[in-house]
């Protein structure tokens, strides 16, 4: 391990604090200063077995110049081919899909001084813009070349189109990643950088540097709103707004198919969250919640990027299993008839502890459906096939759900 850092986080945080001595070729121009705006920022789908994936570093010079920055420090098994044929390829992927929005949003928490790694001056809780960190940068280095506005549309303009940078940036020399890096396919820049903490700093030396194409007239023409740094705040998930949140499939399962047939059953819509609301039905005196529905969760790495922004979500319909066991009574036998019709209309339980493949195919015992578990059962008619969203087969699962509720309610009010 390096005596100057002990380890990659390290090295993080001694890049950030000596961009200073960044090469003038990895700038707009000669002289001009740079600053790292994101760490470890969330990349949509872009994980390397599903998921989010995380790009290291993400810097701006004083005329709006991007880098991103993937970091491998002390002796690593990933080499060029992997890093250059597999990460950054996902990571220049992930960003063309992804709205200036999107991207501040998940640099929200290191600019705000939330995380172990800081920033390289001190940024005030109160500052509520993009633009207003750019703002006091420019008053920390003492110079500003264009207005916080226009550096800020420079940003986001070089992330849209493309033209920023990518930079391999190693404290150990490997030929590997200037082979590999001189096949990728990319609008702007590329780099393979030795940097070797030191006592003063960052020692950087260009190993390999590739140019990228023309963006004079990108830049001249580039727009982009001063965005907030606070996430916008999502509206509860009821029936009106799931039905604005879905996509075409969904929602015409959602009101053509499911809606109806709850409200015929005398479903109420309750208790709504971010993400979802409950369906009730009324047994005896009492309201029993029985189903959940809603979006999809924003972790759920079987369900594509697209389909979990607000306007083209599928649909997650649970059933709550253990809500139905304790309105029978603890009826163990009854609660497995149950989940075995579930699981036959494409239904299963969560992957802890193997409930996907035992609910609704083995016996589950009391003493499970007693514990703390959560006790829903989630549509996935295949591995990578979650939720709703108007594939051949779902229609006829919603319908053999209504069915199944049907049964079940009688079975409950008997």
């Amino acid at each position: 391990m390096h005596r100057f850092c002990a380890n990659e986080e390290d090295y993080h945080q001694q890049v950030i604090r000596n961009m200073g001595g960044l090469p003038d070729i990895l700038k707009s121009r000669d002289g001009v200063m740079a600053f790292v705006w994101g760490h470890e920022v969330d990349l949509h789908d872009a994980g390397r077995g599903g998921g989010n994936g995380s790009a290291d570093l993400l810097t701006a010079d004083e005329y709006g110049m991007v880098w991103l920055i993937e970091a491998k420090f002390d002796k690593t098994y990933e080499k060029g081919d992997f890093v250059w044929g597999s990460q950054l390829r996902r990571y220049k992927e992930a960003i063309a899909k992804m709205e200036w929005q999107d991207v501040l949003l998940y640099v929200n928490k290191f600019l705000r001084w939330r995380e172990k790694t800081k920033p390289a001056f001190d940024i005030p809780s109160s500052t509520e813009t993009f633009t207003g960190v750019l703002e006091i940068w420019q008053t920390h280095i003492g110079n500003a070349l264009i207005t916080p506005d226009e550096l800020n549309s420079r940003i986001a303009a070089h992330l849209k189109y493309g033209t920023y940078g990518i930079m391999i940036l190693t404290d150990i020399d490997d030929d590997s990643y200037e082979e590999y890096g001189r096949n990728f396919v990319h609008e702007g820049p590329l780099a393979y950088v030795i940097g070797i903490p030191s006592s003063a700093g960052i020692d950087y030396l260009v190993r390999w540097y590739r140019h990228g194409a023309d963006c004079t007239r990108i830049m001249s023409n580039a727009q982009a709103a001063a965005v907030s740094l606070k996430a916008a705040p999502r509206p509860l998930c009821v029936p009106d707004t799931l039905a604005a949140g879905l996509n075409e499939g969904s929602l015409k399962l959602w009101s053509e198919i499911l809606q109806p047939g709850l409200l015929s059953l005398g479903g109420e819509f309750r208790n709504p969250s971010n993400m979802g609301f409950e369906v009730l039905f009324r047994v005896g005196d009492k309201r029993l919640p029985l189903l959940l529905i809603g979006w999809p969760e924003r972790d759920d790495k079987n369900v594509p990027r697209e389909q979990k922004k607000f306007g083209s979500a599928s649909m997650r319909v649970d059933v709550h299993v253990k809500r139905l066991y304790e309105a029978s009574g603890r009826d163990t036998q009854l609660i497995n008839n149950w989940m075995q019709k579930f699981y036959a209309r494409g239904w299963r339980g969560r992957p802890s502890n193997g409930m996907r493949e035992r609910w609704g195919v083995n016996p589950v015992s009391a003493e499970e459906l007693n514990s703390k578990i959560q006790g829903i059962m989630r549509y996935l008619p295949q591995i990578n096939l979650s939720c709703h969203t108007g594939r051949p087969g779902d229609a006829d699962s919603l319908h053999g759900l209504l069915a199944d509720l049907t049964e079940v309610l009688q079975d409950l009010r008997v």
